[in-house]
């Protein structure tokens, strides 16, 4: 049995991005440099070791071990740096679009979350403006039950008359916005033109 917890899976791209650690990319190039000979033409081959180690410490130390492995494979004699950071990017982008593909999710979600909480202020606010308004009705009933005795609304008459109201001026406001847009002079034109 391992002692190593398993990553959750949201943090596991996470941290396949983690940037190596310098000794890490020491390693990476030191396995390189031991596999494969170092071209003639690089003048100090420990400074060349070096400076690539520095380029490659952003990238991934399982990046840095499959990009090794790649090179030991494809290559006779060491790569530059450049033919290493293409391994390197080759391999690291697949993670990348990963990581940006769960960015989106994640705001998409959070988006909807968003949303939804508007959506239920929304709804919570109909709600107290309609028991709101259920209480102002009750009230209404009540004063009118006290002055009038026998002549006052039955209860829910004045809820009625008030659902009523609120029915016909929607159907006035639909009907004068309606009458707003229709084309007045020009449909007479029109039809004693043609």
């Amino acid at each position: 049995m391992s002692n190593v917890t398993p990553l959750d899976p949201k943090k596991r791209i996470e941290a396949a991005l983690r940037p190596a650690s310098p000794g890490d990319a020491q390693a990476a190039v030191a396995v390189l440099a031991k596999a494969l000979p170092i071209l003639p033409s690089i003048q100090d081959p420990p400074a060349f070791r070096t400076i690539m180690a520095d380029f490659l410490r952003p990238y991934p130390a399982d990046v840095l071990i499959a990009a090794v492995n790649q090179a030991i494979q494809n290559f006779e004699h060491m790569p530059s740096i450049h033919e290493m950071l293409e391994l390197c990017e080759s391999l690291v982008e697949p993670l990348r679009r990963l990581e940006r593909a769960k960015c989106e999710r994640q705001r998409e979600a959070a988006g909807r979350t968003a949303d939804a909480e508007r959506e239920a202020q929304r709804a919570a606010e109909d709600e107290a403006r309609r028991h709101a308004n259920i209480k102002w009705l009750r009230g209404v009933e009540e004063r009118a039950c006290k002055r009038l005795d026998d002549a006052a609304p039955l209860p829910g008459d004045v809820a009625l008359a008030d659902s009523i109201r609120i029915y016909w001026s929607a159907a006035r406001e639909t009907a004068s916005r309606g009458l707003r847009h229709w084309p007045r002079a020009s449909v007479g034109r029109q039809s004693i033109a043609g």
